[in-house]
């Protein structure tokens, strides 16, 4: 090895700079904050310890929560109940016969009255800005990669619950 003889190496990495990180804290803080009691969501998880830790998560915060165990039976539950009936859905990706790309695609084309409306929110192990757009594509509302930041979640639901939506 020889000093300045070699291979030479640029790394750029595009982030956005947050210019006011403390009125972002305020605003987690604050939603993080809101009661989520009372919520009803449907969990669409395939991995069994999976959705008993989530379950155990969201019913630790007050969240009513329904379970599928793929996404066939997340669209049979969703469609199956009056409009309303759920605050928001957590779609796992990655399950066996329907996935949750195709799930959520179902649940947008059917006739209930929030199809259009309900928040999806997509939870996967892939975390690359491709899937964020996947996820958008197929008409889910937000992305969460796991494991699973709970804090993030909850935001995003406590979000849900002052708005009424969420988005990507």
């Amino acid at each position: 090895s020889e000093v300045g003889v070699g291979s030479t190496f640029d790394v750029r990495i595009p982030l956005d700079i947050d210019k006011n990180p403390q009125a972002r804290e305020g605003a987690d803080e604050q939603a993080i904050s809101c009661s989520l009691a009372g919520m009803n969501v449907l969990l669409a998880e395939d991995n069994e310890l999976n959705a008993e830790i989530a379950q155990a998560l969201l019913e630790s915060e007050g969240i009513v929560v329904t379970r599928a165990a793929d996404g066939k039976e997340a669209v049979e539950l969703y469609t199956s109940r009056p409009a309303g009936s759920f605050d928001a859905i957590l779609m796992d990706i990655m399950m066996p016969g329907m996935d949750g790309y195709e799930a959520t695609r179902a649940i947008r084309l059917s006739e209930k009255a929030d199809a259009a409306d309900i928040p999806i929110i997509a939870l996967t192990a892939n975390a690359f800005a491709e899937d964020a757009k996947a996820a958008h594509d197929a008409g889910m509302n937000a992305h969460l990669p796991k494991p699973l930041d709970f804090n993030k979640l909850k935001n995003i639901l406590a979000r849900i619950k002052k708005n009424g939506t969420v988005s990507l």
